[in-house]
């Protein structure tokens, strides 16, 4: 709790929103950070949360990618016109080097973001779950103070990114008193002098041994990389990388964060299926209702990342207007996608569809 929330200069006229059940880990600690340190806390249920934010007016929000992308829908639905002109000013305002007067022109070309945040906040963290590079880099144009930030429930928090060492794509440096090494395949493994868990209970057998490995040592089951100057980058979670008929080893989330860059696409997934011989990616456009044209467009899209990157071919796009949800199970309560739910549900949609058309070519 300390290393994370020092790590954030916490000052005593600071207000923390907090939306998410405590349950979650990172919810859960700075929770006790509030008291621990004396700032105020607002709890609110996710239903009142935009209220929450305008009216009560946070300095320190943590929250997953869904609502920071959420932000990022908001302003994409301005008029093209609109929004080109607020991007180009702000691109340009990036250049300008003095830090105060950076932020006075974004709050003025994106106050009504600001004023649905309630116009105080100084600091955001994302985490739980990848975030869009998009929007991050909106963020950034817009002067919004985010942050990726990685942690684990068997662990705690690792790493963080901050004011003046922020490397889009990262989640940041080690947090004091993490240290971590690579496994041979790439995994990550830290350790710390206390961890927050020392084994699963009724779990599968061995399942705890795998992770918590001696030592404060854990497991994380994350593949990743750590650059020269200290940022780490997270490339994969190991159970979910895919295999390819010719054995070949595939990391879907480097995949959809090539999909994802599209301007058109608000989400896509990622599998393989024994029903097809290359990929399938599930792709919500941003406009569900633009029709063949946006289908058209982003298929093309997807074309020239399979010319790109061979190892990556996608030989198949399965559009959907259906967002991924809780609610619908295609997110986890932890707001991260539940692959195996997605890949079922639209593999049975694929297989059904490739009947339909064998048995139409059939009777003609």
């Amino acid at each position: 709790m300390n290393s994370f929330t020092q790590a954030i200069s916490p000052r005593h006229n600071d207000c923390l929103l907090l939306f998410l059940p405590i349950s979650n880990f990172q919810q859960r600690m700075t929770y006790y950070s509030a008291f621990w340190w004396g700032f105020d806390l607002i709890v609110t249920d996710p239903n009142h949360l935009f209220r929450a934010l305008k009216e009560l007016r946070p300095t320190l929000l943590i929250a997953p990618p869904a609502l920071y992308e959420a932000l990022e829908s908001r302003f994409d639905n301005l008029p093209p016109g609109k929004r080109w002109m607020a991007e180009m000013a702000a691109d340009i305002a990036l250049a300008i080097p003095i830090r105060s007067v950076r932020e006075r022109i974004a709050r003025f070309l994106f106050r009504s973001i600001y004023d649905a945040l309630g116009g105080r906040m100084r600091f955001m963290v994302t985490g739980m779950a990848p975030i869009k590079r998009s929007t991050l880099s909106l963020c950034r144009r817009m002067q919004l103070p985010l942050f990726e930030t990685y942690g684990l429930v068997e662990f705690g928090s690792v790493s963080l990114n901050l004011p003046g060492a922020n490397r889009i794509g990262s989640v940041g440096h080690l947090l004091p008193g993490v240290r971590l090494e690579f496994a041979s395949d790439g995994e990550i493994i830290v350790h710390r002098k206390d961890t927050q868990a020392r084994s699963y209970f009724e779990c599968a057998p061995g399942e705890s041994e795998r992770t918590f490995i001696g030592d404060n040592s854990v497991a994380t089951g994350d593949i990743g990389r750590i650059d020269q100057d200290g940022y780490l980058y997270l490339v994969v979670r190991k159970k979910e990388i895919i295999i390819t008929g010719g054995g070949e080893k595939v990391h879907p989330e480097a995949i959809e964060a090539e999909l994802d860059a599209c301007i058109e696409v608000a989400r896509s997934v990622v599998f393989s299926s024994q029903e097809s011989p290359t990929l399938i990616a599930v792709v919500l456009p941003k406009n569900p209702q633009g029709g063949a044209a946006v289908q058209e467009r982003i298929q093309r899209f997807v074309n020239d990342i399979n010319q790109r990157h061979r190892s990556m071919n996608v030989g198949q796009v399965v559009f959907t207007d259906q967002a991924f949800t809780c609610e619908n199970g295609f997110l986890r309560p932890n707001l991260k996608l539940d692959r195996k739910r997605i890949a079922q549900h639209f593999q049975y949609t694929i297989v059904s569809n490739t009947a339909a058309s064998k048995a139409h070519k059939w009777s003609a």
